[in-house]
């Protein structure tokens, strides 16, 4: 007679468990890897829109900023959490809901985006002209906020963030000066629409863009010199000339 007749089918039973916790054991990691793909996927996409359209944040030193430079910036910083998810808000006083969560950013939209809704609607409507279509849906800042997924459908579809790398270029490049004239602290908003708008009304070349920017010391000088060149139809030397001397 057997001592110990249980030991096989125990030995069986435990190989069954092992082999059914192994099962488990990867399949959660499988699920976990797949939902961090997935994570990664969207927020990358929502990094994608928030450079496409300049959307802006406040950083932790309450500084307005550009929302997908804080992003990258958290990444290579060891000391602080990586920023997990973006929220997109009307205003920056939506936002306020969400600042006390280090893994969460809110992005909100500046007068550029307003020109980046405009250049992208443009080709839209473009795309339905040619496709006999004659009401077709319009981005709106609404979309960015409650439907991003529509947003990069049309901004891929249309070939936008292909098109207008220029007008993306132009806007970094002046985003500095537009800093160094605080058109984008309080009430800054309302400073760089000014901006933009005179900019539109001169029709002048990028450089000349810049150039105007670094010489003027504030917001006033900058729309002193430029309305000297709307009415009075200056040119940017004389309208500096005036002014700066």
């Amino acid at each position: 007679m057997r001592r110990f007749p249980y030991i096989p089918t125990l030995i069986v039973l435990l190989a069954i468990g092992l082999v059914v916790m192994s099962v488990v054991f990867e399949y959660n990691r499988t699920q976990r890897e797949e939902q961090e793909r997935e994570r990664a996927n969207i927020i990358n996409e929502q990094i994608f829109l928030v450079r496409e359209l300049i959307l802006t944040s406040r950083d932790d030193a309450g500084e307005i900023s550009r929302a997908d430079s804080m992003i990258s910036a958290s990444r290579e910083n060891p000391d602080r959490e990586e920023i997990v998810r973006i929220v997109f808000v009307h205003s920056e006083e939506d936002a306020e809901q969400y600042v006390d969560d280090p893994t969460t950013i809110t992005a909100w939209p500046t007068p550029v985006t307003l020109y980046g809704l405009e250049n992208l609607n443009e080709l839209i409507e473009g795309r339905a002209l040619n496709r006999g279509e004659t009401s077709p849906r319009l981005v709106t800042i609404d979309d960015i906020v409650y439907d991003s997924d529509f947003v990069l459908e049309m901004i891929n579809y249309t070939g936008f963030a292909h098109l207008h790398r220029s007008w993306a270029r132009r806007y970094h490049r002046i985003e500095i000066e537009l800093r160094r004239l605080r058109a984008w602290g309080e009430g800054g908003e309302y400073n760089g629409e000014i901006i933009f708008d005179i900019f539109e009304q001169l029709d002048i070349s990028e450089d000349d863009e810049w150039q105007l920017l670094r010489a003027s010391s504030d917001v006033d000088m900058f729309i002193t010199i430029t309305s000297l060149m709307l009415e009075q139809g200056l040119s940017k030397e004389d309208a500096l000339t005036q002014v700066v001397d």
